[in-house]
């Protein structure tokens, strides 16, 4: 069999919904793109690779192979680990995962030489909540007083400065999320506190939430009404599309620019007094929810995205926003 060779190449998961989503509004388009499943690639045998050759191949979600070489565009959804059902050794089972891991990003580092939408490594740093924090402040953007600790003394002055302190991860769990929660600093034991580092923040009051997706320089920004201070794993909340304040659009495409990043989604917090607080971004957060709730068509918004893209590989998406960010 030979092998496909699609000019835009999804790397996701086998239940991302966004990634097969996309990808049938790229066909529409005329665009040949295909699935890359990072967690189906244990019991593959078409994964294949030599340094003597640039047409390494890899299995689209149908099982067939796929050579990287011919692509313009890889949109880099999700990274994760493939999983032998039939093995259950922990030692085996990192073993597997790790080598597929890297079997995919190595074929795709050496085989590909189009645009990465966006690039592994400026994935895994604005997902730092640290650098992100950082970087929106030199660049203006209001967000939260914080404080990354693991001292129990360093947290209770930062309360005492505040009105109502907020708790969240620096990364988390990927099986087990957690919730952004509300802390008594008072019942907060220093053992616990001294476990790894962890973000403490003054807590942000009112209930109207901002979640703004953005592909290269076109913004779509929702208005999510709900009382939680986490509102996310609630299906009650009211959403609709906003227009944004074109200053904070721009900060915002400065903050991807700044992160070398051209796609990512934002959550912000409008306060009593109608300011807009910066509070993380993920650069491939969720966005089907938005359109099944709203009715605006964001697959097709990023498939109109990766198609210019494409189509001008050279296409400089951000580029003045990251001028001004510098």
């Amino acid at each position: 069999m030979s092998a496909l060779a699609p000019v835009c190449v999804i790397v996701s998961e086998s239940e991302d919904l966004h990634a097969f989503g996309v990808r049938r509004r790229l066909r529409d388009r005329g665009v040949s793109a295909e699935v890359i499943c990072s967690d189906r690639l244990s019991g593959a045998p078409v994964l294949s690779w030599s340094p003597a050759s640039r047409h390494g191949t890899l299995p689209n979600s149908d099982g067939d192979p796929v050579c990287f070489t011919a692509a313009n565009v890889i949109w880099w959804r999700r990274m994760s680990r493939s999983m032998p059902q039939d093995v259950t050794e922990e030692v085996q089972r990192q073993v597997v995962g790790n080598d597929c891991e890297v079997g995919l990003l190595g074929i795709a580092q050496t085989d590909f030489s189009g645009r990465w939408i966006d690039q592994p490594s400026a994935v895994r740093r604005g997902e730092n909540k640290l650098v992100q924090l950082r970087l929106a402040h030199e660049i203006g953007l209001r967000h939260p007083a914080t404080l990354v600790t693991q001292d129990i003394d360093r947290v209770r002055e930062f309360a005492a400065k505040h009105e109502r302190v907020i708790a969240k991860t620096l990364r988390g769990s990927n099986t087990a999320p957690l919730l952004t929660v509300s802390v008594d600093v008072d019942a907060l034991e220093a053992q616990s506190v001294s476990m790894c580092p962890t973000i403490f923040q003054e807590e942000i009051f009112g209930n109207q939430h901002l979640r703004v997706v953005v592909f290269g320089e076109v913004a779509h920004a929702f208005l999510v009404r709900s009382p939680h201070l986490d509102w996310r794993p609630y299906t009650d909340n009211a959403v609709e599309p906003v227009d944004l304040e074109p200053t904070i659009r721009e900060q915002l495409l400065a903050l991807l620019a700044a992160l070398d990043l051209h796609m990512g989604s934002f959550d912000l917090k409008i306060t009593d007094d109608g300011d807009v607080v910066f509070l993380e971004v993920n650069p491939q957060g969720q966005f089907l929810f938005l359109q099944s709730r709203t009715g605006v068509d964001l697959a097709a918004a990023c498939a109109d995205f990766l198609t210019r893209v494409v189509q001008q590989p050279d296409l400089a998406v951000i580029k003045d926003y990251g001028r001004r960010a510098e």
